[in-house]
């Protein structure tokens, strides 16, 4: 039975899922996560997985202070003794195991790390290639992911890409109209974003747009699921707006009843600035919901125009107006939309097959070793 570490940020919901399927592919599990208080899942892992006692108490961490943290990691490896260590994101976490010179070392982008963090300034660009020159093999969730890391010269036969996935079963379309009824938005059409309300995630440039044309929009209203540091900004920005009446605030929603808000939308929004192949968006295509969302490469993977929904100019709240009202015109034919939407995350965002990458990735770091 291989001996994984995985090492992770904190625990969010991904961790969850990939803590769980690596257990259920049978491999023996020791989980140590970076910041011991930084939790967004409720939800209980696995007995069989043995959690590792992280000695820093921090809630933030500067590089500085890895040069203290690298002795109690190393002494981590020795009592583990992992036959392979996944680790990721990239600079905060992958890059322990890359500096005390572990082998095989498997990188896990979470698409943010690539495609926003390591374009921060000159030292976040070195540290990205310092990981990617000490790893085995890179795990990706989507094909701007796979170029940006050939651009730092990471070699595309040690990468292993696939999307994160859903749960299909578990997020499916149903009775729009029950399932509204239940959640109380009978006689609205529902826009629905679920994105962390940080800048990276765009979601000032959704109350915008939406202030631009609710008016227009009578029966529309705005459902913000998530949570986080512009929390305040937002609710000051639409009480100053006098959009109240139209924006709902519903902080963070539970796992296991995230579905029906899915369901009972009438569009998604994405106004990420940066993605990778979004976990949210797949959950909302699956969901038979079209999606509107900004026009960054990884999006274009998901989403074609008037096809599984729209795309908008990134970080043009004018252009997502006109397309939020384009979908407000087209509310009672958006069954094509729905049907597309759910068929696209059929074919590619089923994580029973897509988790099944989680072995080739180790598979081909431990050849490598071999060899």
């Amino acid at each position: 039975m291989l001996n994984v570490l995985y090492f992770s940020h904190g625990y969010t919901p991904h961790d969850y899922r990939f803590l769980t399927t690596l257990v259920n592919l049978g491999y023996k599990l020791n989980w140590l996560r970076l910041y011991k208080n930084q939790t967004s899942e409720l939800r209980s892992l696995p007995p069989s997985i043995k959690t590792q006692v992280w000695l820093t108490e921090k809630d933030h961490l500067s590089f500085l202070d890895y040069v203290f943290l690298t002795n109690k990691f190393r002494k981590i490896i020795q009592e583990v003794k992992p036959d392979l260590i996944h680790a990721g994101p990239l600079q905060r976490v992958a890059f322990l195991p890359a500096y005390v010179g572990f082998h095989p070392l498997v990188s896990m982008s979470w698409g943010s790390d690539l495609l926003w963090d390591a374009n921060r300034h000159v030292w976040w660009r070195w540290i990205t290639r310092f990981v990617l020159r000490h790893t085995d093999v890179l795990i990706g969730d989507s094909q701007a992911v796979k170029r940006k890391a050939e651009q730092f010269g990471f070699p595309v036969k040690h990468m292993v890409i696939f999307p994160w996935g859903v749960d299909l079963d578990k997020f499916f379309p149903d009775d729009k109209e029950k399932v509204k009824k239940e959640l109380g938005w009978q006689n609205h059409f529902v826009f629905l974003t679920t994105r962390a309300w940080e800048r990276l995630y765009g979601v000032d440039v959704i109350l915008k747009a939406f202030k631009q044309v609710h008016y227009q929009m009578p029966t529309a209203c705005l459902i913000l699921i998530g949570g986080g540091s512009q929390a305040a900004m937002f609710r000051d920005y639409v009480h100053c707006s006098q959009i109240e009446d139209k924006v709902k605030f519903l902080n963070r929603v539970p796992y296991d009843n995230l579905h029906r808000y899915y369901q009972a939308a009438d569009v998604f929004i994405s106004a990420s600035h940066c993605d990778g192949s979004s976990v949210s968006l797949m959950e909302a295509l699956a969901c038979g919901c079209p999606a509107l969302v900004s026009d960054i490469p990884s999006n274009h993977e998901w989403v074609s125009y008037d096809d599984q929904g729209w795309l908008f100019r990134d970080n043009h709240p004018e252009d997502l107006a006109q397309k939020m009202l384009t979908a407000y015109t087209l509310r009672y034919r958006l069954r094509k939309y729905q049907l597309n939407a759910r068929k696209i995350a059929e074919r590619k965002a089923d994580w029973r097959c897509n988790s099944l990458g989680l072995s080739k990735a180790y598979s081909l770091a431990l050849q490598m070793l071999r060899d």
